[in-house]
């Protein structure tokens, strides 16, 4: 699948739903044995180019299983009735049946059960132990609530699913989900599935577009010319910078001002991607940067390996812990200066009141 844009330093993958697929006669036709239609998110690979919407209506825990052994990825909606109830079987065959009429009601009636972590946990590990991948969807409502449960339970893709998902939501009533932070701290990958961008002339007036996206509850917008064609796309954030200015992000991490972050219990977040150089002059450490030039380099030369969440190990004179990493590398690690010896300590302040 091709990567598009969907805003300012961001790109994602294009799906197509059926209806959007057709096989039309070509000149030219190809032997099928030659041809793969494997594709891969991560570090997990797909014969065949099907995802399984998250739907109590196409996939419970056996579908997954089957349809994870042909090859395509199925995705278990973990907010459905299979997390509701031990068996609903009986439940889906009624909900098939029901009168249009009264079709809203009864089935407002059977979503009213309460999510049980439990069942969450079942499913997953029932899923797994047919050896597939396992894949499991939650609204963002709920991941904050029960993401634990699905990491543990041993999800390999982790989908947020949304009418419309945006990379952060503010909300005065409860601590909402930061969709980048999530993402960026969380040890499995997860994607984000979300219903097609706004169009928009190329001509638009900022304030219109900026009144439009807002009216519209989008956070990107697709730009199109006078010809039916792409110029672009265009997310709230950059009309409003359009109207007020550069916006700062609190969680948009600069390659050199953000690539270090302190925590309050005196360790520092850093990035994989951070500099040696850099690191050495916040730290006043003397790392060599001979044979690799970042933190992350720095650690896998350490270890002999490529690193793997939760691995520590001390170099000199600080201890990296492995927070995120995926089969290639690692991305952020926990940082804290090593506790000096007594007699480290006693020499060093020796030294500084007998200096040579």
């Amino acid at each position: 699948m091709a990567e598009i844009e969907i805003g300012r330093g961001k790109r994602g993958r294009e799906a197509f739903g059926f209806d959007d697929i057709a096989i039309v006669p070509s000149r030219r036709t190809r032997d099928p044995e030659e041809v793969s239609t494997g594709w891969q998110i991560d570090a997990y690979h797909f014969d065949i180019p099907v995802i399984a919407a998250p739907m109590d209506s196409v996939v419970s825990p056996e579908s997954a299983i089957a349809l994870g052994n042909l090859g395509g990825l199925p995705v278990l909606d973990l907010e459905g009735l299979w997390t509701r109830y031990e068996d609903p079987t009986a439940l889906l065959a009624e909900i098939a049946t029901l009168d249009p009429a009264l079709a809203t009601q009864r089935m407002q009636e059977i979503y009213r059960e309460e999510i049980r972590p439990e069942l969450v946990t079942e499913r997953l590990r029932e899923i797994r132990a047919s050896g597939v991948t396992v894949a499991g969807a939650l609204s963002p409502q709920r991941t904050q609530q029960l993401w634990k449960t699905v990491v543990d339970a041993g999800v390999d893709l982790f989908v947020i699913r949304g009418t419309t998902v945006s990379a952060e939501h503010v909300s005065g009533r409860a601590e909402p989900l930061n969709l980048k932070r999530f993402i960026y701290e969380l040890d499995v990958p997860v994607s984000t599935f979300a219903r097609a961008a706004l169009m928009v002339p190329d001509t638009s007036a900022v304030p219109a577009l900026f009144e439009k996206m807002l009216d519209c509850r989008e956070q990107i917008a697709v730009v199109v010319d006078e010809y039916g064609g792409v110029a672009g796309l265009i997310t709230i954030e950059d009309v409003l910078e359009q109207i007020v200015g550069d916006i700062e992000d609190e969680y948009d991490f600069d390659d050199n001002e953000d690539a270090i972050i302190a925590e309050e219990d005196g360790r520092y977040r850093v990035k994989g991607l951070t500099e040696i150089t850099q690191f050495n002059e916040t730290f006043g450490t003397h790392y060599s940067n001979d044979g690799f030039d970042t933190v992350g380099g720095l650690v896998t030369h350490g270890l002999g390996r490529v690193p793997k969440r939760g691995d520590a190990i001390e170099i000199g004179e600080m201890r990296f812990e492995v927070l995120r990493a995926d089969a290639r590398q690692a991305h952020l690690f926990l940082v804290s200066r090593v506790p000096k010896t007594v007699v480290q300590e006693f020499l060093e302040d020796n030294q500084q009141r007998h200096p040579a």
